[in-house]
């Protein structure tokens, strides 16, 4: 059982500096918590009550937290929630301004709904969703006080009305201050933590602690700089991933960052943030990923992150820290290709994230090479450097060599030397559909060809 359950409940999609907030809490925090992303529904309110209902039925954890898609904060703020739960605190969370920054977006019980702000855990009337903790005991309690019915059963959205509206009064309340409101009437109280102050980002980020997050996020990246990949760590983290997928008969390869200090530095890069394995998308099917995810945890994989909508891309990060990007290639006979971005909810969102796609001949994969790496045979694109060549361009041995490119992304490279591999969907589609042209008016020469054959025999 984990800490807590960090619930993602967006219909646009989580943007850029939430998802590195999350990203960062996975490296403060390690595996302690489990993070879960719903999207596909237009109706927040039902959202949130699909994602407190599959919490409160499962064994995951005694406590979550939801987290709005366009929220700042730092690992501190979760680690400190987390605590005044276990103290006690069953309905609690931090504090943001509205998205103009002109108020704040919880409601206290001071004159005219003020909050005071003394960074301690204070009662307030009404707590936002964007920050706020909610015990597995208080949903249980609340099914039962208020008898809750279970709407859509063997449905999708099958779930207790937590955040439905549903009132006799004349003020229409919004989800978050509906469900505060109803737990108020069962006698428990709402509480804000005032020492959690965080961001919410509108035409900027406003918050009322900037001062204090700036220094401190100069001070993460500073560490940052020092290195973020432990190469022993690393190790362990690649040999479970290839075991798991040489296990389950798919034909698999190192990749991107990976390949590349491997061949160029035969060590792993302290300046890269994952290790990257890439594997034919039609050797394991749909109905294989469960087996995949579980034999992937028993290689100590612990965090599992699908992308929205097809299986593109599986990022997993190993109990000792390191995060694996897994990507499933898809390919016809001359071509093969990946999506470097996915532009769904909950997905690795960028907004000029206009590179989506990564395009290979089929020939570098056709017959894979060997490459011996940290005393293990590991399958790689051949030839490899011409494949490098193709993937970062001719200057790809300068990728990630200086400390203040620690977070530099394939993406940005590609911006800069613009290597041949790099496709827009809609190239790639036109690639596809003039290859497959050729490819069919070439059938109808050599059938046109045979007939006349045959004729003269």
């Amino acid at each position: 059982m984990k800490d807590f359950v960090l619930s993602v409940c967006s219909h646009r999609g989580v943007s850029p500096i939430t998802a590195s907030c999350i990203e960062f809490a996975h490296q403060e925090l390690g595996n302690n918590f489990i993070i879960r992303y719903d999207s596909g529904d237009a109706w927040l309110d039902r959202m949130r009550s699909v994602a407190a209902t599959q919490f409160m039925e499962h064994d995951w954890a005694d406590y979550m937290i939801f987290l709005d898609d366009d929220i700042v904060f730092n690992p501190h703020h979760l680690a400190k929630l987390f605590q005044d739960m276990k103290e006690g605190y069953r309905l609690v969370g931090g504090l943001y301004p509205v998205r103009n920054g002109s108020q704040l977006a919880s409601y206290g019980i001071e004159d005219k709904g003020g909050i005071r702000l003394d960074g301690k855990v204070n009662e307030i009337k009404w707590l936002a969703t964007g920050f706020m903790g909610i015990a597995k005991s208080l949903l249980k309690e609340m099914v039962e006080h208020y008898e809750l019915p279970r709407l859509q059963q063997g449905q999708w959205c099958e779930c207790f009305p937590f955040f439905v509206f549903t009132s006799d009064k004349k003020m229409l309340w919004s989800e978050d201050w509906s469900f505060c409101e109803r737990a108020r009437e069962m006698g428990e109280k709402v509480y804000a933590d005032t020492s959690i102050l965080l961001g919410h980002i509108g035409d900027k980020v406003y918050t009322c602690a900037d001062a204090v997050e700036a220094t401190r996020r100069k001070e993460h990246l500073e560490r940052r700089r020092r290195g973020i990949l432990n190469p022993g760590d690393a190790k362990v983290a690649l040999e479970g991933v290839c075991g798991v997928l040489e296990d389950l008969g798919a034909r698999h390869w190192i990749d991107s960052g990976t390949l590349l200090s491997a061949v160029r530095d035969n060590d792993f890069n302290i300046y890269d943030h994952d290790i990257d394995v890439r594997c034919f998308k039609d050797d394991i099917s749909d109905e294989a990923m469960p087996k995949l995810i579980d034999s992937l945890y028993n290689a100590g994989y612990r965090t599992f992150q699908q992308n929205v909508g097809e299986r593109r891309q599986l990022l997993c990060i190993h109990e000792n820290g390191v995060m694996l990007d897994l990507k499933f290639c898809e390919h016809d006979d001359r071509y093969l290709w990946y999506y470097v971005w996915d532009t769904t909810p909950g997905g690795s969102i960028h907004p000029d994230a206009l590179v989506v796609a990564h395009c290979f001949e089929r020939r570098y994969f056709d017959k894979l090479g060997e490459r011996e790496f940290y005393g293990r045979k590991y399958p790689v694109p051949s030839p490899e450097i011409e494949y490098l060549n193709q993937h970062y361009g001719e200057k790809w041995r300068e990728f990630k060599t200086k400390p203040e490119e620690v977070d530099q992304t394939d993406l940005t490279w590609d911006s800069q030397h613009d290597p041949p591999c790099v496709m827009s969907l809609e190239a790639l589609a036109q690639l596809r559909a003039a290859d497959s042209a050729a490819v069919k008016s070439k059938n109808k020469t050599e059938v046109k060809l045979n007939e006349s054959k045959r004729k003269r025999v």
